[in-house]
């Protein structure tokens, strides 16, 4: 019932990637942020998903069943979901989102 509401708030929204990040937040429902993050473009190690709800937020079982790549960063300013109780950053990229998890960096890999 939740995600159709988010779903709902989606649509009467703007569309924009902003709303998909803010009805990301909505579905985490355990202290996450959205944050504004900047990067020179590191490779980290991520898992990664195109598998998305009708609303572009990614399907997080798909996530956490994927196994660890090496991705890089998008170069610049990008968004992220930090979401400290479960130890995961997120940010979309091209069709993909990808989680980092924390535990894997002492620090950030990039600025926020």
């Amino acid at each position: 019932m939740k995600h159709i509401k988010l779903f709902e708030a989606f649509h009467n929204n703007d569309g924009s990637e902003d709303a998909v990040y803010r009805a990301f937040l909505g579905d985490l429902d355990s202290g996450a942020t959205i944050e504004d993050a900047y990067s020179d473009g590191v490779t980290v190690k991520a898992k990664k998903t195109d598998q998305t709800w009708d609303d572009g937020v990614p399907v997080l079982k798909y996530i956490t069943r994927a196994s660890k790549k090496s991705v890089k960063i998008p170069k610049g300013e990008f968004k992220i979901v930090h979401d400290p109780k479960y130890g995961w950053w997120y940010f979309k990229q091209d069709n993909f989102w990808y989680g980092i998890d924390t535990g894997d960096y002492g620090t950030p890999p990039f600025e926020y």
